[in-house]
């Protein structure tokens, strides 16, 4: 696996030695990794890397990350990977906001929330078996049963998740022709069965989940949120 960011390059190898350089070839730092690598993405001074931390229970693969700030030479977060039964990885990246994502074979899309402990959360459910019905932002992850269409994804935003839509059961976008991007908003999946309800109760569970006490902008969120909720409550 490689990687890359603003002024470095990673390199994962058989030994599963995690070596590091500049661009100009100057060895930075080696780590050894606890098991083999699944993947690697890179963005400014941030590496997110995936490995395997043990074989498979049950049909599911049971993995590990790290993330590294390679300017402060620190691991940002660490810990276990979710992932959807017997599913895998199919993508993992950085957001703008440089916080680690991943989209696995089931088609759930989960990003690290750094306010709740490092907790991994879905943030947008596309299950293979629904067929999109119309692009833009207005597509939907919900649609009609049928074709199998498949997210290629491409990129994760602060509100929206940018993916091509491979349709007809296909798993890549055609080389032949230019794909058509596709932006999609995030949708934590809810439990409410009151469809006039799920998409506030959605944003303000999003809101409170992503909410970074001491942050910035602290007082304008909390306000937000606090606004969603009476909004719920005067329902």
């Amino acid at each position: 696996a490689i990687a890359m960011g603003d002024k470095w390059i990673a390199v994962c190898t058989s030994s599963l030695y995690l070596r590091i350089h500049s661009f100009g070839g100057l060895p930075l730092s080696i780590h050894s990794l606890p098991g083999h690598v699944v993947c690697m993405a890179g963005a400014d001074s941030r590496l997110f890397v995936v490995f395997h931390r043990a074989a498979p229970f049950n049909g599911t693969q049971q993995l590990s990350y790290w993330l590294l700030d390679l300017d402060t030479r620190s691991r940002v977060s660490s810990g276990d990977l979710p992932i959807s039964p017997r599913g895998s990885i199919t993508w993992a990246g950085l957001t703008d906001a440089a916080l680690p994502a991943t989209f696995d074979s089931n088609g759930t899309l989960r990003m690290l929330a750094p306010p709740w402990g490092d907790a991994w959360v879905p943030i947008l459910e596309y299950p293979r078996g629904q067929e999109s019905s119309s692009r833009g932002h207005d597509a939907s992850p919900r649609g009609q049963e049928g074709r199998s269409d498949v997210l290629w994804m491409v990129g994760v935003s602060s509100n929206d998740v940018s993916c091509v839509i491979c349709k007809g059961g296909t798993v890549e976008p055609s080389v032949s022709a230019r794909p058509m991007m596709t932006s999609l908003k995030m949708k934590i999946p809810t439990a409410s069965a009151d469809t006039s309800l799920a998409e506030s109760e959605e944003a303000y569970v999003r809101a409170v989940m992503m909410y970074d006490v001491g942050g910035e902008g602290e007082e304008r969120e909390a306000t937000a949120i606090d606004a969603m909720l009476l909004g719920l409550i005067n329902v």
